[in-house]
């Protein structure tokens, strides 16, 4: 068992690696966050991919790795078709720190009711842990998903570009 689950990391981080070979181009820096470009048709950024490297460097400085590129259906915890590449990475993260507990913590920005939004982040990070769960196999154990809507925003909601860096889902340490 530990063997085919070894086989299937390795399989993962390699198809991981190429994919991120091939969108280079696309790749912003999740630490500077200032070139971020809004979506209208979606509740989060677009064009913004995490690999390995970043998710790792990110909880070693911050103790924390915001996590851009997840693309939610507007007000809903649907996963959209381009949050693959970034779902990826985190999945690659997960499978070589298998002793690692990590909480999903989900935020968005101000706009609507808090409640609402509230609800809302919790239901996209569990979402995200379901995806990592069933798409890519990571034990339900090592992750926590908790939402806290709008309470810890990273940027003004004042702005199309602040609001896009508070919708973010966070991978935190237990």
């Amino acid at each position: 068992m530990r063997s085919l689950l070894a086989l299937l990391a390795a399989t993962l981080f390699l198809a991981t690696a190429t994919a991120q070979a091939q969108t280079v181009e696309n790749v912003e820096a999740v630490e500077n966050k200032e070139n971020i470009r809004v979506d209208e048709n979606t509740t989060n950024v677009e064009n913004v991919t995490i690999n390995v490297t970043e998710i790792a460097e990110a909880i070693a400085k911050n103790g924390s790795a915001a996590i851009y590129g997840l693309e939610f259906a507007f007000n809903s915890a649907e996963i959209l078709p381009a949050s693959k590449p970034v779902l990826e990475a985190m999945a690659s993260y997960l499978v070589g720190s298998p002793s690692q507990t990590i909480l999903l913590v989900g935020h968005t920005d101000n706009v609507g009711d808090l409640n609402v939004n509230l609800d809302l982040s919790q239901k996209r990070s569990h979402a995200v842990l379901e995806a990592l769960t069933g798409e890519y196999k990571i034990p339900a154990t090592q992750l926590e998903a908790h939402g806290v809507g709008f309470l810890a925003p990273v940027a003004p909601n004042t702005t199309d570009a602040g609001r896009a860096k508070n919708r973010r889902v966070e991978m935190v340490p237990r």
